[in-house]
């Protein structure tokens, strides 16, 4: 599993729409799709009261065909949506005329004050509102909007990554998203697995959304998880003891910086003495 920073999530993306002719509105559908199916395994949609934020971005995209998704599953839906309509691109804007003729209130709001009574009565709060694309410090009404969020007792599922997280490091950009859930579309980020972001992110699912296996080649940094190393452990007998098991071996420091090193042979020390 690749770990894709910004930059390489726009390359992945697009290596799927030119290299295998996948439209972005598909890419998008399968995104709002897999948000909806993937957090089936964690929480109940039927019945329950659902406020989706949306931004005027492609998360934002995400966060309305998420609201169709949430519909067919007997939830009742609301969308919230933070910015200027003129900057959505085609397809956001598709999905968000689509989801407004399905009856979906779709609800423009200019900060918290216009959003604590809907965020107030949700029982989850889908995160749709800035992506990976966030370059600076989120301040003003957008901060107000997030922390309205974060005061909120519903249960929060981020879209892709929590927003307000810059994902390349994980790092809050002012104000940031606390989500119990992060759905990760198309690669895991690196934010995700970083501190703190592994903690913004909460619990992260993964979707591929669709793109191909072949797209996801040569990226530099992969995800090393149990199953990877899990057939190179040696199969402990349950007779062995200390003089089974060969030796541990300290790879650490460098010259002048030895002090990690020592302290872990201290403290393997310490674990003998203690048996």
């Amino acid at each position: 599993m690749i770990l894709t920073t910004s930059e390489e999530s726009r390359l992945l993306d697009q290596r799927a729409m030119t290299e295998y002719g996948l439209p972005e509105s598909v890419l998008m559908e399968n995104a709002g799709a897999s948000v909806v199916q993937l957090m089936k395994e964690k929480i109940s949609w039927e019945d329950a009261r659902v406020v989706i934020v949306c931004g005027s971005g492609n998360n934002g995209g995400d966060g309305f065909v998420t609201a169709r998704y949430a519909l067919s599953e007997g939830a009742d839906v609301a969308v919230l949506v933070m910015g200027d309509a003129s900057h959505m691109g085609e397809n956001s804007l598709l999905y968000k005329n689509i989801a407004a003729k399905m009856g979906i209130p779709v609800i423009s709001v200019a900060g918290a004050d216009d959003a604590k009574e809907y965020l107030a009565g949700a029982d989850i709060i889908v995160d749709a509102l800035i992506g990976t694309g966030l370059k600076h410090h989120v301040k003003g009404s957008t901060a107000e909007l997030i922390t309205a969020m974060n005061d909120s007792e519903a249960v929060i599922v981020s879209v892709d990554v929590p927003s307000g997280m810059f994902s390349d490091s994980g790092c809050a950009a002012g104000a940031v998203v606390n989500a119990d859930y992060t759905v990760a579309l198309g690669s895991v980020k690196r934010g995700h697995v970083l501190y703190p972001g592994n903690g913004y992110a909460g619990t992260v699912l993964y979707s591929t959304i669709g793109i191909p296996n072949g797209a996801r080649e040569h990226f530099p940094v992969k995800l090393v998880e149990e199953k990877d190393i899990y057939g190179f452990l040696p199969v402990r007998s349950f007779a062995a003891h200390k003089g089974t098991n060969g030796f541990i071996g300290i790879f650490a420091g460098s010259e002048g910086m030895a002090g990690a090193g020592l302290l872990t042979a201290q403290g393997l020390s310490l674990i003998h003495i203690s048996e």
